[in-house]
């Protein structure tokens, strides 16, 4: 078989579970395990064990995702459960660190990953690495790991995706969590020099430092740096100057969330002038943002594609209008056309 990606979703694997499974996933990997290039498990650490114990090797296995939640047929072994994760999946991992380029983990499980980290060593072809989870729940004992793990391997990253955010999102809780996630962000990203870097997704916390710790990793990938996410935070006036400020104008992807939209926040995106796709949500709109836009021109951006949201919904006509007038470049509007919009065609607002 030619099968190069296979995804196995473990979550509901317990006690109950067909005398079958190992023989199914036996023969999947004799059919086709050595031609595997990407691999993604979802489920617990002990359906992770019945699988990593399947078969040893994938000599083909260039990217591996893992989604980690609680065992939920059984909520009395979570340590059971943790050292799982070190004693088998760390060492499966370990064993196919020669050869990823692509590790991404989602963890939505109570197990501490710290000692899990501390394990990995070194991934030498590695160029994407993604992070999701809980911070404070997942590195309760030590975050030096993941510390680590980033120095070892921030010289030779292009996709860096964290999203460690401490409580759901919504909720003004964890103060205390946010502070000692902020804090870590800024001493960690404080270490590191990216050099190679093109994509960054991240949560910055709601804590300064955290936003410090975004700037300083822009700073860092400012020659190499193509497309910026920031997530689950609104960002203010001064914050998203100090974002907008240390980005190359280079850059050719920008998602993020604003207080409010104003004239200002449009100017200063502006400034990236090889900026082709912007995306950001809003809070509120600025009493006189239609009127400021009047006689704005941004010639010199090269803007394509423009998605604004606000309250998860999509930004009324009147102001996507005002932005396509004063932007000759615009395109598409959330992905499409503008004139699928009833806004007309150039001619209409360009003379």
């Amino acid at each position: 078989m030619n099968t190069t990606a296979f995804t196995i979703d473990s979550h509901s694997w317990g006690s109950h579970s067909s005398s079958d499974l190992p023989i199914f996933l036996q023969t999947a990997w004799s059919s086709f395990g050595n031609n595997l290039r990407e691999l993604s498990l979802r489920g617990h650490a002990f359906s992770f064990r019945r699988i990593i114990q399947s078969n040893s090797t994938f000599p083909s296995l260039e990217e591996l995702s893992l989604e980690l939640i609680d065992d939920p047929t059984s909520s009395t072994n979570r340590a059971g459960e943790a050292e799982v994760l070190v004693t088998d999946l760390e060492p499966f991992i370990t064993s196919l660190s020669s050869q990823l380029k692509v590790l991404d983990i989602w963890s939505l499980a109570t197990s501490d990953l710290s000692h899990f980290f501390l394990n990995l060593g070194q991934f030498p072809l590695l160029t994407s690495f993604k992070l999701e989870t809980s911070f404070t729940k997942t590195f309760r004992a030590d975050p030096s790991g993941l510390t680590k793990f980033l120095q070892n391997h921030c010289s030779q990253l292009e996709c860096l995706v964290l999203r460690l955010n401490t409580a759901p999102l919504g909720l003004q809780t964890g103060r205390v969590s946010e502070e000692l996630l902020g804090r870590w962000m800024k001493e960690c990203f404080s270490s590191l020099t990216f050099t190679r870097l093109r994509d960054l997704e991240m949560y910055p916390t709601v804590q300064r430092g955290g936003m410090e710790a975004l700037v300083l990793c822009i700073q860092q990938s400012q020659d190499t740096l193509k497309r910026l996410i920031i997530r689950d935070r609104y960002l203010d006036h001064e914050e998203i100057e100090m974002t907008m400020l240390s980005l190359s104008p280079d850059i050719r992807s920008l998602r993020f969330n604003a207080k409010t939209l104003n004239v200002e926040l449009v100017d200063l995106a502006s400034r990236l002038s090889e900026l082709r796709s912007l995306s950001f949500g809003v809070g509120n709109l600025s009493p006189t943002f239609l009127e400021a836009m009047d006689g704005r021109s941004y010639t010199n951006w090269k803007l394509e594609d423009l998605e604004i949201w606000r309250g998860g919904s999509r930004m009324e006509l009147p102001v996507m209008r005002s932005l396509m007038r004063s932007t000759p470049s615009l395109i598409n509007f959330w992905g499409t056309p503008y004139v699928k919009y009833g806004l007309g065609n150039s001619d209409d607002w360009i003379h």
